[in-house]
């Protein structure tokens, strides 16, 4: 009996876990350049190689919710409800502001991808082309 109530809760979870967010705000991913509002925090992981490693995520105002990609290309699949993104800029400058924004409440322009390698904390990260300061 026990084990039949665990199954029926687990499944219960699932399935409220995986309904869509009311109030999400679609977006799409790359070649899509998208506009998202936040605040930058600093987190921190361990990396499976060992490695520690600080990197900033943005805790979005508001939920957004992602449709599947191209079907030719498997990692970019649906994802509901994300109320956080991981943040990546490729050009060092760009990167060092983005981590002087931490606690700030800002506008991120970029491209969405879905993580797909170790380095990927969030299931979705964005290449930041342009961040300032929310008005």
């Amino acid at each position: 009996m026990k084990t039949v109530l665990a199954i029926v809760l687990v499944f219960s979870f699932v399935n409220v876990s995986a309904a869509p967010c009311e109030d999400a705000r679609e977006i799409s991913y790359e070649p899509n350049v998208v506009e998202l509002s936040g605040v930058v925090r600093i987190a921190h992981a361990r990396h499976p190689n060992g490695m520690m490693m600080t990197y900033p995520v943005m805790h979005l105002y508001k939920p957004v919710s992602i449709p599947a990609g191209d079907p030719s290309y498997l990692v970019d699949v649906e994802e509901q409800c994300v109320s956080e993104v991981q943040l990546m800029a490729l050009e060092p400058q760009l990167r060092k502001h983005v981590m002087q924004t931490s606690t700030r409440s800002v506008v991120v322009r970029g491209k969405v991808f879905h993580a797909h390698t170790a380095w990927h904390m969030r299931p979705l990260v964005i290449e930041v082309l342009q961040i300032r300061n929310a008005s």
